[in-house]
């Protein structure tokens, strides 16, 4: 069954991260939906008249500047809400005025205030809706590899860590803030280290020390003037993972014997290289959406994953009160 879909928000992750790459990148919504063969883009919505006019003449379909205008001629089954994180509890009420969509994909952070994403997850259950937010690395590859080397204990618990991100801990650090609490289980408790620097006017960078289930990582915020910079690094019993650029490159290094000295033993300098499919990871998105809506087992953040991920960023500014 093939499901129409409506995006609303046509901008870097809605449609221009990859509306000027060649070759295989599948980095936007746009893109994702017009090339799974499940789903079928009916419309954009953008208050922006210079996005609609490059999402329309990219995708030849019609690009609308209110979500009425788009919902008056489509009855979509999906819908994507990719606008600015403070606008989606809005956003879903009109939504909601003119349609009860089969599920709803919606933008990390689940929205900036908590209260505003309790009403959503709230909203969506009481309607039957599916909700899930976009945190993408969940349904990559490569991640999930590593989810299945953890359950059986070949990467042993428990696990130290240490993660570096940039450009907000709501924006950037709660996608590995998210990953970890599916690789590594609930978040227990977390520690200010330092409060460090507030991204965009609105996002603070907290370094900060979290403790899940089967392990510890400390998170770091470093500036982005110089470039962006997203990696986790996991050591344990059995060896060291290394997560680097943003996921893109996935290594696992064993403890191996020592090749000089008797009864030691180090990180083999032949690591296992786990691929990952990063420059698709909005495709691999959809296909796990797909799987949802057939009733298969599905690997995506559901809302209520993200209110976890955002409750436990809240708690930081808590230390202030």
């Amino acid at each position: 069954m093939v499901r129409d879909c409506i995006l609303i928000g046509l901008g870097q992750i809605g449609m221009g991260y990859d509306l000027e790459l060649e070759g295989e990148f599948i980095l936007t919504h746009a893109k994702a939906i017009s090339q799974h063969q499940k789903f079928n883009l009916v419309a954009g919505v953008d208050p922006s008249e210079k996005l609609r006019k490059k999402f329309s003449a990219k995708y030849k379909v019609p690009a609308l500047k209110t979500i009425k205008e788009a919902f008056i001629s489509n009855d979509a089954s999906v819908i994507i809400i990719a606008t600015p994180s403070n606008t989606h509890g809005k956003i879903l009420d009109i939504v909601l005025k003119y349609q009860n969509p089969e599920l709803i994909l919606c933008e990390k952070p689940l929205d900036y205030d908590l209260d505003e994403a309790n009403k959503i997850l709230k909203k969506c259950h009481q309607r039957n809706i599916l909700l899930f937010v976009n945190y993408m690395r969940r349904s990559d590859i490569g991640a999930l590899k590593v989810k299945r080397l953890i359950n059986e204990s070949i990467i042993e618990t428990p696990l130290k860590g240490f993660v570096w991100y940039t450009k907000g801990l709501m924006n950037n650090g709660s996608h590995f803030l998210n990953l970890l609490e599916y690789w590594l289980g609930p978040i227990n408790k977390m520690n200010v280290l330092s409060e460090g620097h507030l991204w965009n006017q609105a996002d603070q960078e907290y370094d900060f020390l979290a403790r899940f289930d089967l392990g510890e990582v400390i998170f770091c915020a470093c500036s982005e003037q110089s470039a962006t910079y997203n990696s986790l690094e996991l050591i344990g019993p059995s060896g060291r993972l290394s997560y680097s650029n943003g996921g893109e490159q996935i290594s696992w290094h064993p403890i191996v014997p020592d090749p000089v000295l008797k009864d030691e033993f180090r990180l083999s300098t032949e690591p296992t290289i786990i691929p990952s499919s990063m420059n698709q990871y909005q495709y691999n998105v959809y296909q796990e959406i797909a799987n949802a809506l057939d009733g298969i087992d599905y690997n995506l953040s559901s809302g209520r994953d993200a209110l976890s991920t955002l409750k436990h960023i809240h708690s930081l500014g808590e230390h202030d009160e």
